[in-house]
């Protein structure tokens, strides 16, 4: 049975005479040196330019969030909530952003139990602007909360409420403690984690998840690490 790593390498060492007979078909020769590299050189070094920075775009951006759920014209008048990584919102507002039905006539205690065992262990892709601009963007939990909040308000964790304040454009917020809000109106855009959403797992909250991801990453490299060092020999060796 031919192993993967086999079958890479031989496309590797065909791939580019292929290539680079094209190219001397149409007179460029990919011995030809052009600032002490070849032509090959420039090709393979562009190409995987191209890839390393479309894989950290991909992984490190999350697009379109105004497409999904929205809270809009939301604030937050009170201190920090005690859970990291949380926002609470009003029951209804959790519901109605969600796109749920069958709320409106619940109270908010029953409300917010029933959304919260649906909704209440997962991880939302969070952003929050102000006007239109970009305070964060982040992974957290979005919680109904019952007591206290009313319509159009909500909660957020120290650290979050402490982005928003320093992203916010007023100044009367940012030198004040966890105990307060911050100052300001602000819509949230938010999605549930997608299981490709690779950053969510490269930063997963549960530690066991977070290092069992990371251990199985660096075996694979050590597992594979002879084939991967022939591949980039293959692909650097001049056609």
């Amino acid at each position: 049975m031919i192993e993967w790593g086999e079958i890479v390498l031989e496309t590797l060492r065909n791939g580019p005479a292929l290539l680079c007979d094209g190219l001397d078909a149409v007179g460029v020769s990919c011995s030809k040196q052009v600032l002490a590299i070849n032509i090959w050189h420039l090709i393979l070094s562009f190409t995987i330019f191209a890839l390393v920075s479309s894989t950290i775009y991909f992984i490190r951006k999350h697009r379109r969030l105004d497409q999904y759920s929205n809270l809009l014209e939301m604030t937050t008048p009170y201190g920090a909530a005690s859970e990291a990584r949380t926002i609470r919102v009003n029951p209804h507002d959790f519901a109605n952003a969600l796109g749920e039905q069958g709320f409106d006539g619940l109270s908010k205690v029953d409300a917010a139990t029933k959304l919260n065992e649906k909704y209440g262990g997962r991880y939302f892709v969070v952003e929050v602007r102000e006007r239109g601009r970009k305070i964060l963007s982040k992974e957290l939990k979005v919680v109904a909360w019952w007591h206290r909040l009313k319509t159009a308000e909500f909660q957020a964790d120290p650290e979050t409420l402490d982005l928003i304040k320093a992203g916010s454009k007023s100044l009367l917020d940012d030198d004040l403690g966890d105990s307060y809000g911050a100052d300001g109106t602000f819509d949230i855009f938010f999605r549930p984690v997608k299981i490709w959403d690779i950053r969510h797992w490269l930063n997963h909250p549960a530690r066991e998840i977070r290092y069992a991801l990371y251990v199985a990453i660096f075996a694979a490299f050590l597992e594979y690490s002879s084939d991967i060092i022939d591949m980039f020999r293959a692909l650097f060796r001049t056609p």
